[in-house]
């Protein structure tokens, strides 16, 4: 949870979880710390996010979007990735079918290939 990461050292680490000490966020990211007599306890904010004045997120964030509209997204985006795929291949195949059907130019024919006479001469190498 976004509102439960704080950067303790070893020792009020263990204090927090132990139970004898209440921490309360406050809006300025700094935390109250409350003791079992009583006393209350200031800490500064440090870190990254010491000079955001925004509150700190809720317990758990919020979410952009719900479970079945994040299904829904995918669903969404599968399909159209099978779409263009599908879209892709039949234009691949009508272009071979139109290379069949329409040859841009047919291959010519070589005439064959007649050895050199050199006459009497030997060969040049």
């Amino acid at each position: 949870m976004a509102s439960n990461l704080g950067a303790f050292c070893r020792n009020h680490h263990r204090l927090k979880h132990s139970g004898a000490w209440q921490l309360d966020p406050n809006p300025d990211r700094s935390i109250t710390l409350t003791s079992q007599t009583g006393h209350r306890y200031r800490t500064r904010a440090a870190g990254i996010l010491a000079g955001m004045q925004e509150p700190p997120p809720p317990d758990g964030g919020t979410r952009r979007r719900t479970r079945l509209e994040n299904k829904a997204a995918r669903i969404r985006s599968e399909r159209k990735h099978q779409r263009a795929k599908i879209r892709r291949r039949t234009a691949k195949q009508s272009d071979r079918v139109r290379r069949q059907t329409f040859p841009i130019s047919t291959p010519r024919k070589r005439a064959p290939h007649k050895p050199v006479d050199y006459g009497d001469d030997p060969p040049p190498f």
